[in-house]
């Protein structure tokens, strides 16, 4: 089971050695290969700028939307390719340390067992992305001290004769005796590359240099973690003295961005939660179901029967005898089904309905102020204030098993079944279509759509 740990972003920020970034952190628990390789870690000097040099280039402002660009969700997979010394009988663990120069998250310690085999992590975070995000992943080890080494030792003594002939002429008897001491290491290979704090492992990850690759796709990224704290015996001075920062070890994550567009857009909370909601979508379009039904409205005037056949947002009316096709109705304009067992939304779920319906039938926006399909803004926002708050008492609702649906550019047409059962089968179905087409109208979800050709395992 994954934990979940909630920080507040209007937490005190503190001052954090490494490069601070504008967003939250909270933690949730394959295709292309992409590594980020994290800057040298040797300190560089700052060179005084001359009058010619060339003026920096201006940053490229992103559109923010309730401060954030988005989401990213990163989770931690598996630590592998170790380059350690012998590991074997040390009980080493770490931990890892997220940090996005707001917030630090440490998860649990995780054990491993040889320099071999992968370790599992398995854990996600959630990131909101302001104008930029620099992160950085610290790997912090615990082990257990090199064993003392038992030897044996020889002691000659020399002692009194025990021959009184040889003791006259001053002649000494040898003595030797053993015994057993402990012998303490003259080194410890992992305490020389380990920090004091137990860090031996560091990763970068700039959002700006991943984007394009994790933008409302998840993606393998595979991250080389660099050790700057082993340390080498000078032979000249007899010394220690700090090496080289080297690749220690590959962290292999899975990332998923996704942009907010809109403030009352509904994001993902995972990246399985997002790709299971596109699912759930896409799933939509092989929805299937025919029966018979009384229509009034639409192409006809007065009430007839027909049979109907839904393949995915289709419903085609036949006629009832002939089995011909007469007209088709196009479901992704439905914005409601009213009836007469339906309950009246109270004045808070009616202004909220209103706001949702409405941003997710503006979907993506020509700049013009009108949705795609034509309606302009106003009109969408009566249709749908109409929708919800107006109930029609017609001859339909009179109807034991009569329904009707509402359309965004507010024609209804009037529906009636045989039995109460068919009614509720097809109120289940246009209720589902309804729901999570509204969902899909949502640009993150076009997005993925588009992007996933195929969903990922995980």
């Amino acid at each position: 089971m994954k934990q979940i740990f909630k920080l507040d972003s209007k937490t005190k920020q503190y001052q954090s050695p490494l490069h601070h970034a504008d967003s939250a952190i909270k933690e949730k628990g394959e295709d292309d290969i992409f590594s980020v390789t994290p800057k040298g870690s040797e300190e560089i000097p700052i060179e005084a700028k001359s009058a010619t040099t060339a003026p920096e280039k201006e940053k490229i402002k992103v559109k923010l939307i309730n401060g954030e660009q988005g989401r990213l969700f990163l989770r931690l997979k598996f630590l592998k390719e170790f380059n350690f010394p012998k590991i074997r009988d040390r009980n080493v663990k770490f931990c890892c340390i997220i940090d996005n120069g707001i917030h630090c998250l440490t998860t649990k310690e995780f054990p491993i067992s040889d320099s071999l085999s992968p370790v599992l992590i398995d854990r996600e975070f959630e990131l909101i992305v302001a104008e930029s995000l620099d992160l950085f992943i610290t790997l912090k080890m615990t082990y257990d001290k090199v064993p003392s080494t038992v030897i044996e030792v020889k002691e000659t003594k020399q002692v009194k004769s025990k021959n009184k002939f040889l003791r006259c002429f001053g002649v000494k008897d040898s003595l030797i005796t053993k015994k057993l001491i402990t012998k303490e290491p003259e080194r410890d290979p992992l305490k020389e590359m380990t920090a004091t704090d137990g860090s031996f492992a560091k990763f970068k990850v700039s959002f700006d240099s991943i984007k394009e690759k994790v933008n409302g796709q998840a993606n393998i990224i595979r991250l080389d973690g660099w050790n700057e704290w082993r340390l080498f015996k000078d032979a000249s001075t007899g010394e220690f003295v700090r090496g080289k920062p080297f690749r220690v070890c590959t962290l292999e994550t899975n990332m998923l961005f996704v942009p907010r567009t809109s403030k009352y857009e509904v994001l993902p909370i995972s990246i399985k939660n997002a790709y299971q909601q596109v699912y759930q979508v896409k799933q939509l379009v092989s929805v299937k179901h025919e029966g018979y039904l009384y229509q009034e409205g639409g192409d006809i005037d007065i009430w007839q029967r027909r049979f109907f056949k839904l393949d995915g947002y289709d419903l085609v009316a036949h006629n009832e005898t002939t089995m011909k096709p007469r007209a088709k109705i196009n479901m992704k304009k439905v914005i409601d089904i009213d009836y007469a067992e339906k309950k009246e939304p109270s004045d808070d779920e009616d202004d909220k309905d209103v706001i949702e319906k409405e941003e997710g039938m503006r979907g993506l926006d020509n700049g013009s102020g009108s949705v795609i399909g034509g309606s302009s803004e106003k009109s969408i926002k009566a249709h749908v204030k109409n929708s919800l708050s107006t109930r029609h008492i017609s001859e339909t609702l009179l109807l034991s098993n009569g329904f009707k649906l509402k359309f965004l550019d507010g024609e209804t047409i009037d529906f009636g079944a045989d039995s109460k059962l068919e009614k509720d089968e097809w109120l289940k179905i246009f209720d589902q279509l309804i729901a999570k087409q509204q969902f899909g109208r949502q640009p993150w979800v076009k997005l993925m759509i588009e992007k996933s050709a195929k969903t990922p395992t995980f």
